[in-house]
């Protein structure tokens, strides 16, 4: 789904009351996957955004017992595992050359260059944490604390 389908189907919906907004864009399939994560398990910010902003529950897991936050995460863990692999390919038919620089103004720049180069996955997962929503998992995570 494009971000500009989503929002032409929530803009559809705006009409409806809040209650039938919600149930709407937390609806779950037969896994207990709602919109959410299904945006996140894919690295879809625009979509990620447009589901929160109407209304859609961050704290929510699926049958599995993952959240939108776990799936962007595993996302990016398989994004890091499938660029790690390919350079390793890339690696293994010539010889590697080796630049070493002392000081900290290299190490500064590299810290400067990671951070750029920050995953999707990374990317969904930073914006949720960081979204006004994401007390909702907070608060579920430690009820969770207290039942254990």
């Amino acid at each position: 789904m494009t971000p500009e389908i989503l929002s032409t189907l929530l803009q559809k919906i705006s009409s409806l009351d809040t209650a039938q907004r919600t149930a709407f864009v937390n609806h779950r399939n037969h896994s207990g996957n709602t919109p959410l994560h299904w945006a996140a398990l894919n690295t879809h910010l625009d979509c990620v955004k447009a589901l929160v902003e109407a209304g859609a529950d961050v704290a929510i897991k699926n049958d599995a017992g993952h959240d939108a936050v776990f799936l962007a995460e595993r996302a990016a863990w398989s994004a890091a595992a499938e660029e790690e692999e390919g350079e390793a390919d890339e690696n293994a038919e010539e010889p590697q050359e080796i630049e070493m620089t002392i000081g900290e103004e290299q190490g500064e720049g590299q810290q400067q260059a990671d951070v750029g180069e920050m995953s999707a996955g990374r990317q969904v997962v930073e914006w949720l944490l960081s979204s006004e929503k994401a007390a909702a998992l907070e608060s579920s995570a430690t009820e969770g604390e207290k039942s254990a």
